[in-house]
């Protein structure tokens, strides 16, 4: 799955959130599963959700995860839309969705 199949979807969630309120790569999901469940549906069968093992990308050493694959593409929109701010929170101690984040410290994004 490529980026730029998410992008619009991507942007009009963001864009939403107008009163500049930071939403994680997880929230992004949801709502994308909420406007669009064929989409998630795609997505969740290209990528790895994020319990359980997740498997290797063939020819590659890493794990794709549906939260790395959304990371990855605000990324890559951000660098054309100056509008897309990035965050970083602490996400020691803390549970989105029930689901207690594996990295120290997750990105969070917003539309300024």
């Amino acid at each position: 799955m490529r980026h730029e199949e998410i992008k619009n979807i991507t942007l009009e969630i963001l864009q939403e959130e107008n009163d500049g309120r930071f939403i994680s790569p997880y929230q992004i999901f949801k709502r994308i599963k909420a406007k669009d469940p064929m989409l998630a549906k795609k997505i969740e069968a290209a990528y790895y959700p994020e319990k359980g093992e997740p498997p290797t990308v063939a020819g590659k050493d890493k794990h794709f995860t549906i939260i790395a694959f959304i990371t990855n593409a605000l990324v890559k929109f951000q660098k054309n839309h100056e509008n897309i701010k990035q965050e970083w929170l602490d996400s020691m101690d803390i549970k989105i969705g029930g689901i207690q984040p594996s990295a120290p410290k997750i990105t969070i994004w917003a539309w300024k």
